[in-house]
């Protein structure tokens, strides 16, 4: 909906409201004495005011509304081309997860240096994947967004940010990525754990850019 278009509508309709209450007035007010008359156009008065009081209200917020998904399509255009990018990264960082716990899960069988070594090389790439980096910022890249986005799609936006506090939790606390810690649990249930994990946050983030794709073409 058009911004003006849409204010200008309303507008519209409420006056063609308030002139067919003048047209009721005056109807009515030709059935009774001029007493009974200026009782009528007082409370008349009272109920215009009221009404022009809430045509204000009601003006205002579908305005700060419309006013609120422009700056939201603003914003969704710069953050849209990013989302594809942020969902590579994140199907890497998921697979370099699972390339390290098989590694650790054939270590367990057979242990050796070298295999060691490349397991820690593999665990520092990890630290240093930029998704990483998205998990430690995320609510701060995204604030404006979170910010402006309306109350009826913040679900969306709350389901990310658990999923990326997730993966915090499943790093710094359970320290999935530390091979002398990861090496004395259950690797299959662990490698379930991050898969699980992939795909909700890989799902919430589909969902996630579809809605900034509809703000991105919200017509103000």
């Amino acid at each position: 909906m058009n911004i003006y278009r849409g204010l200008n509508e309303r507008i519209l309709k409420l006056s063609c409201i308030l002139i067919i209450l003048i047209i009721v007035f005056f109807t009515i007010s030709k059935l009774f004495s001029d007493s009974n008359v200026s009782l009528i156009k007082d409370l008349m008065g009272i109920a215009s005011t009221i009404f022009a009081a809430l045509i204000a209200v009601y003006i205002f917020q579908e305005w700060t509304v419309q006013k609120r998904l422009e700056a939201l399509s603003h914003n969704s255009k710069e953050r849209i081309p990013e989302i594809p990018n942020l969902s590579l990264e994140l199907t890497t960082f998921s697979s370099l997860i699972d390339d390290l716990l098989n590694r650790i899960e054939i270590y367990k069988n057979s242990p050796n240096s070298i295999a060691f070594d490349n397991m820690q090389k593999l665990s520092e790439k990890l630290y240093d994947h930029p998704f990483l980096t998205l998990i430690m910022s995320f609510d701060s890249y995204f604030h404006e967004i979170k910010e402006l986005i309306l109350e009826d799609d913040k679900k969306l936006y709350e389901d990310l940010s658990k999923d990326m506090k997730s993966y915090k939790h499943l790093i710094f606390k359970d320290k999935v990525l530390d091979v002398n810690i990861s090496a004395n649990r259950n690797i299959s249930d662990l490698i379930e754990k991050t898969n699980s994990l992939h795909k909700k946050t890989y799902d919430d983030l589909l969902k996630f850019y579809n809605r900034l794709i509809d703000y991105k073409n919200f017509n103000y």
